[in-house]
């Protein structure tokens, strides 16, 4: 091996040394390749490629390469000893090391080869190709040195045995198809989800839940005294919007018969048993719409409808006798229904001002003649949430929330003197309130850093006290008659449960241990300083598979909204990644709630480029700390997530080996021309105006403006009867992917925005995977992205 360098190679082969040089810039370049060339002759990659066989026998087959019937001769392995020997002797070979590395490095390649082509085919994890390929090359490396080894009760035979067992423990016995899920990722899926119970205010043996039990989410009566449960609706597309009179005589919900999000309101009486059959009925002359809130009372219902035109609010009267449905408002702008007092005189709206959308005023009208008798509003940079008036006749508290001091605070406004009765908590962070049954005491859910905690708050004395319950997210909590507290919880690493804090203070779990699906990983914290925002820090969560194996591939699961946040909460998806191999990352960008208001709408005016400006900074931490391999990034989202996923896939075209969104928004400008009223609403608040006013803002914001840059290929998963992702801005997104030459997919589903259907959900995720791992394969086949390209090269027969 002495003997090559580029004057000796360029003279025997009679050419020039500039010629060859051109070629191979450096002797260590020639060198690696000449020894390219030695593996590659004594490495066949053919067999790996014979689909006649199953993937075991040819990974056993291929790794058995490593152990040649020749090396049964002693002095051959010595010779492969002598190498090593070299190598590391003091002083050290030089071209013994060349030597060791390049044949190292060239075996390392082949090895990779030969489980991408097996992973593709499913017959091998192909998250786990760096692991077992480093498994494989040491084991055999090993074995090579113990059959040297006097002392050693490794025989070459034996060496050879180990070698096969070794690809039978690493290859499936029959292929799995690439994104399939496992029985405990389907499991979690599987796990029916209940929302928290919706218990009658005055017959607390009644309620109703959303379950998808039966795999699609539909109401299901609860007789609580019994603890009897059954299924109330039977939906197409399932059935999320739902209430319950407070006397427990009528449920209402919300029929979406074509899933996308216009449907018309439905009633029917509470079931005595589950024997009976509650006939079903349309609300009297209500028109079909898209909700914009409700508010169910025994006597009557108000119900905030959207259409083309603006909103409607709905008042169906006398529901107990001969119901009937009137008008209370209409508004070209967004009014949306939050909550009736007790007497049912009243209802408690948001009215939109000069078309903001997102700073809403509160507004109380009196329902029998729609005259308006109250009203507040912080301004148009300050929101308003409006909670519910306290639970006793006659009592015209109303409790809301502002954010004056820049972080969301609950506060008691008295509607008939205009009185604001500020709490004093002490807590960072936000907050959200409930009413305790008497009106005296409020529930208090704190949230930050997507953390929750409850608290129960006096409103006389104005004691807070923290409540007892454990660590990580609290979705959901309402206080029974009895004062206990019934809230929904769970982490990253355990399923939700529906559990129950007893005035006691006991905590007890009710979720049926049919219930529970699979536990998996707990999510981490970074805190990563913003340098165009001193003082500011960009909330990142992330979580890795079981296992040290650092970098791993990473999936960045963008969240939508905007305005939600990414908190410590249990996902079967996250869950299903992680079981996959990929770690995940989660960004809480500008624009997430729950970082006060400054954070929230700084991307105003701005909306996309600023969020995808944190996704980035994600990224190179990421990458900076070791976690992701730079070359296997996923980034996905659904819905805003998804428009973020392709903004950043045309923004910074060179960080993404994949882009997966789900019902995006791919064209801001033709998107606003389908949209509903209330979106185009939400759009014009978001950006500062329409289209028309701006369109500059909306073209640098869509991601068709960078369709050309985009550096990935790119899955679109979409509902035909999508209203907030329509249909057609996505068909000319898809053309000008096309027209560029951008590898793209498009997964279709009879939905809209999401689908509540759980075989649909898995599907969608099982297709996620799928697409991701196969744009993942070819990254593995050469290990170290920094080493020089010397591929195997595959061959039909041994040269």
């Amino acid at each position: 091996m002495r003997a090559v360098t580029v004057r000796a190679v360029s003279e025997a082969a009679g050419v020039g040394m500039g010629t060859l040089r051109h070629h191979f810039a450096s002797q260590r370049d020639l060198f690696a390749e000449l020894v390219a060339d030695v593996v590659d002759d004594r490495l066949d990659d053919a067999n790996v490629f014979d689909t006649s066989r199953s993937g075991p026998q040819r990974l056993q087959q291929a790794l058995g390469q490593f152990l040649p019937a020749e090396y049964a001769d002693t002095s051959t392995l010595s010779g492969w000893f002598d190498v090593y020997a070299t190598a590391f002797a003091q002083p050290p070979s030089e071209h013994s090391r060349q030597l060791l590395d390049a044949a190292a490095r060239r075996s390392h390649r082949h090895v990779r080869a030969w489980l991408v082509q097996l992973a593709s085919e499913g017959w091998v994890d192909a998250a786990a190709i760096d692991e077992t390929a480093n498994l494989l090359i040491a084991l055999s490396s090993g074995l090579l040195l113990e059959t040297l080894t006097p002392a050693s009760p490794v025989t070459f035979d034996t060496a050879r045995s180990i070698l096969s067992a070794a690809a039978r423990a690493v290859a499936r016995e029959a292929p799995v198809p690439l994104g399939a899920l496992a029985d405990a990722a389907r499991g979690r899926f599987l796990a029916p989800v209940t929302t928290l119970p919706v218990t009658a205010r005055k017959r607390a043996d009644r309620a109703i839940v959303v379950s998808n039990e039966t795999g699609t989410f539909q109401i299901h009566a609860w007789d609580r005294e019994r603890d009897v449960r059954w299924q109330l609706t039977d939906a197409t597309h399932g059935v999320m919007l739902s209430g319950l009179s407070p006397d427990g005589r009528t449920v209402w919900w919300l029929s979406d018969v074509a899933g996308d999000e216009v449907g018309q309101w439905q009633t029917a009486p509470f079931p005595r048993d589950p024997a009976s059959t509650p006939v079903a009925r349309p609300a009297p002359d209500v028109e079909r719409g898209m909700s914009l809130g409700h508010a169910i009372g025994d006597r009557r219902a108000v119900l905030g409808l959207a259409t083309d035109e603006g909103s409607t609010v709905w008042v169906v009267e006398d529901v107990q006798g001969t119901p009937r449905g009137r008008r209370l408002l209409t508004d070209s702008g967004l009014v949306t229904v939050h909550a009736m007092d007790a007497a049912e005189e009243l209802v408690a709206v948001g009215r939109t001002v000069d078309g903001d959308a997102l700073h809403p005023q509160a507004v109380v009208v009196r329902i029998a003649d729609g005259v308006e008798v109250a009203r507040v509003w912080d301004g148009p940079d300050s929101g308003l949430e409006i909670g519910g008036f306290a639970p006793l006749e006659g009592d015209m508290r109303l409790l809301m929330t502002h954010e004056r001091g820049g972080y969301r605070r609950p506060f008691i406004w008295s509607v008939d003197t205009g009185e604001r009765t500020e709490l004093e908590l002490g807590l960072n962070g936000e907050a959200w309130a409930r009413w305790y049954p008497d009106g005296t005491a409020l529930l208090i859910a704190h949230t930050e850093r997507g953390r929750s905690r409850l608290h129960r708050y006096v409103i006389a004395t104005g004691h807070l006290e923290p409540l007892r319950t454990p660590p990580g997210w609290i979705g959901a909590g309402a206080v029974r008659a009895d004062g206990a507290v019934e809230y929904l919880w769970c982490d990253a690493a355990h399923p939700f449960q529906h559990r129950l804090l007893s005035v006691d203070g006991t905590d007890r779990d009710l979720t049926r241990a049919t219930d529970q699906g699979a536990p998996s990983q707990p999510l981490e914290d970074v805190f990563i300083p913003l340098d165009d925002e001193p003082g500011e820090s960009l909330h990142v969560l992330y979580a890795t598979p079981e296992g040290d194996s650092l970098p791993r591939p990473t999936v960045f699961l963008v969240h939508g909204g905007p305005y939600a946040a990414d908190e410590d909460f249990y996902s079967p998806a996250r869950a299903a990644w992680l079981d996959a191999g990929f770690a995940v990352v989660h960004v809480n960008y500008r624009g997430s709630t729950g970082y006060g208001r400054r954070w929230r709408d700084s991307i105003i005016g701005d909306p996309g480029r600023r969020a995808v400006a944190d996704i980035a900074r994600a990224h190179a931490w990421a990458i900076d700390a070791g976690l992701a391999h730079p070359a296997r990034c996923i980034v996905e989202g659904w819905s805003w997530g998804g428009y973020l996923a392709l903004l950043a896939a045309g923004l910074h075209p060179d960080a993404w080996a994949a882009c997966i969104a789900g019902a995006p928004i791919a064209d801001y400008t033709k998107a606003y021309e389908e949209e509903p009223e209330p979106l185009r609403a939400f759009d014009r608040a978001l950006f500062g105006g329409s289209p028309a006013e701006l369109p500059e803002i909306y073209a640098v914001s869509s991601p068709s403006t960078y369709a050309p840059e985009v550096g990935c290929p790119i899955l679109i998963l979409h509902g035909v009867n999508d209203p907030r992702s329509p249909a057609a801005q996505l068909v000319s997104f898809a053309r000008q992917l096309s027209t560029s030459g951008k590898p793209h997919e498009i997964y279709e589903f009879s939905a809209g925005h999401g689908s509540l259907d759980t075989a649909e959900t898995i599907r969608q995720l099982e297709t996620e995977i799928g697409f991701a791992l196969r744009h993942l394969l070819p990254t593995f086949a050469h290990g170290d992205p920094a080493a020089p390209d010397a591929s195997p090269r595959r061959r039909a027969q041994r040269s």
